[in-house]
């Protein structure tokens, strides 16, 4: 009796998972964008009186994948930060075109070595004329700290923008 027991339970196991692979996998899917235009996302931005919180990202950091699933995208997704911010990722070694804050063409790792972005996570907060209006934040070497000093640099954007600090 227990050996079909333990099968039954490891085939509903096996079933469980499956099943809720899909939704795992969507549900760690990026939500935030990453531009082709700077410019416009900014003049956007500028509209809405609103910051950008850009994440400087590598393809293969892990890390970079924790601050994504445990930080941005939930608050992308939370109607207190869509009130506040807009979110964007910039990948530090692609070579994608992309308009940077004032029009020029570059690349996305381009535009990353142009603010010493290139140790990835890096988050800069920036004003929508593409200044940055707190430190960044490099690295993810302090998960327990690491929201709030994501929600201090936020904060201190959306003064800055609102402000007109």
């Amino acid at each position: 009796m227990s050996r079909s027991w333990h099968s039954l339970k490891m085939f509903v196991f096996a079933v469980a998972f499956v099943l809720g692979a899909p939704q795992f996998a969507a549900a760690s899917q990026a939500v935030i964008p990453t531009p082709a235009d700077l410019q416009a996302f900014a003049a956007q931005a500028a509209k809405e009186k609103k910051p950008l919180v850009v994440l400087f990202e590598a393809e293969d950091c892990p890390y970079c994948k924790r601050v994504m699933q445990e930080y941005l995208n939930p608050m992308s997704k939370s109607k207190e930060y869509q009130d506040k911010v807009r979110f964007l990722r910039v990948d530090v070694g692609s070579k994608a075109a992309l308009k940077d804050f004032h029009g020029q063409s570059t690349t996305q790792a381009d535009f990353a070595r142009s603010f010493r972005a290139q140790l990835t996570p890096t988050v800069i907060v920036f004003a929508p004329n593409g200044r940055p209006v707190s430190d960044p934040i490099v690295g993810f070497n302090s998960p327990d700290y690491y929201g709030f000093y994501l929600d201090q640099a936020i904060d201190a954007g959306v003064a800055k923008v609102r402000g007109g600090k």
